[in-house]
């Protein structure tokens, strides 16, 4: 049965990727373009870490969750990456954009509430990691940790997060859901 379960998750998640289209942004709407960036995402659950309107940035603080053991978490999309969360430790971070259109990446100097922008979601998977531990197969009572002093040298003790990749499908849902919002806000 748990073989059915696990071939049927990884079938549903073999689908296509759908990829996230940047939402055009008008200079009269950027201040409630911005304000719904934020209210989605603490819709969502997320921990908002860096908000510079100046700048159009939007960041997140890694938001962990367990996939099948979490199921009031949004961020997955399929079964596979429910299961992919509940074995890994993930995490991740969402990171919102407001790009003057046409702006070249060199340009640092138009303020995005100037001009009309472009919205672009990023979201990146990490995964926690704790060098040195050893999982004991017989019994949990026996898992060790070694310390690595050459890790500790290098300023790697302890646990970091890994960035292992990005997250279209999440990218995409939040995309739309902005999309959506933004269509319903008043001009």
């Amino acid at each position: 049965m748990l073989t059915a379960c696990l071939s049927l998750a990884v079938l549903v998640s073999c689908g296509s990727t759908p990829e996230a289209s940047p939402i055009p942004v008008a200079a009269s709407g950027y201040t409630n373009a911005f304000d719904a960036v934020r209210e989605e995402l603490r819709w969502m659950g997320f921990e908002l870490e860096r908000i510079d309107a100046r700048a159009g940035v939007i960041e997140t603080r890694p938001k962990p969750t367990a996939g099948l053991a979490t199921p009031w978490d949004t961020e997955q999309s399929t079964p596979g990456q429910e299961w992919d969360d509940f074995v890994n430790d993930h995490r991740r971070i969402v990171r919102v954009t407001f790009t003057p259109t046409g702006a070249d990446s060199g340009e640092a100097d138009a303020v995005p509430s100037d001009t009309d922008t472009q919205l672009g979601v990023e979201v990146t998977i990490y995964r926690l990691r704790a060098p040195g531990s050893r999982i004991e197969t017989e019994s949990v009572s026996l898992n060790s940790v070694a310390v690595d002093v050459l890790a500790q040298e290098r300023g790697l003790a302890g646990r970091y997060l890994t960035p292992i990749g990005r997250d279209p499908r999440l990218e995409a849902r939040l995309s739309e859901r902005l999309r959506a919002r933004l269509d319903k806000a008043p001009s």
